[in-house]
């Protein structure tokens, strides 16, 4: 897991500075919906785990990505609440799921 995340960061390191925020989070939301959409039509193991991958690389491009675009954006005495959210909703989410 702390590989991927690595990967991911590497990746978002790449295509995030010539993109700026808001084209990863569209990217990473669109590479979402398309691991969404191959996880909810696998009908074989080796089909959901590779939708499981790509909504996991979506999902750590925005997770690497949205904090920075909220505080750049949020008043100060907001910042703090904002960015501990989304993570605290993202991780939620992953727990529920």
């Amino acid at each position: 897991m702390i590989k991927t995340l690595a990967n991911v960061l590497i990746v978002n390191f790449w295509i995030g500075n010539p993109l700026g925020r808001k084209k990863v989070i569209w990217l990473a939301a669109s590479i979402i919906i398309i691991g969404a959409i191959l996880q909810c039509s696998a009908y074989s193991i080796p089909h959901l785990v590779i939708g499981r991958i790509i909504t996991g690389i979506g999902t750590g491009l925005e997770t690497s990505t949205v904090p920075m675009y909220q505080s750049e954006l949020c008043q100060g005495d907001m910042r703090g609440r904002l960015v501990s959210a989304e993570v605290l909703f993202v991780g939620v989410g992953i727990s529920i799921a």
